[in-house]
């Protein structure tokens, strides 16, 4: 019995290892995932991957992409554009000087 018990706990640990390891490498690669998966003509799926797993993935270093994930874990375009996660919905916002543009999708 004791046996059995020693196999059991070290199948489920190997096992629990092993869903941990492809949950972090799907959420780390989800972008490279979805852009090269088959999907219809004009659909953009990175974005919202890149949305939804902003603290897995790694985040390039330029002046004209800012990833803010301290605050609402958004992601900036050029200062006049930004799209956020917020309450199981997505929003795209475009500011120009005084007025804005919110798209909900």
């Amino acid at each position: 019995m004791k046996k059995f018990v020693i196999i059991l706990s070290m199948s489920m640990v190997l096992i629990g290892s092993i869903y941990i390891y492809i949950q972090y490498n799907l959420d780390r690669y989800s972008v490279y995932y979805a852009s090269h998966m088959p999907r219809k003509e004009g659909a953009k799926p990175e974005l919202v991957m890149a949305l939804e797993n902003i603290y897995f993935i790694d985040k390039p270093n330029t002046e004209n992409v800012h990833f803010d994930e301290a605050e609402t874990s958004s992601i900036y375009i050029d200062k006049n554009a930004y799209f956020t996660y917020f309450y199981k919905e997505y929003y795209l916002g475009m500011s120009k000087k005084k007025w804005s543009l919110f798209f909900q999708y």
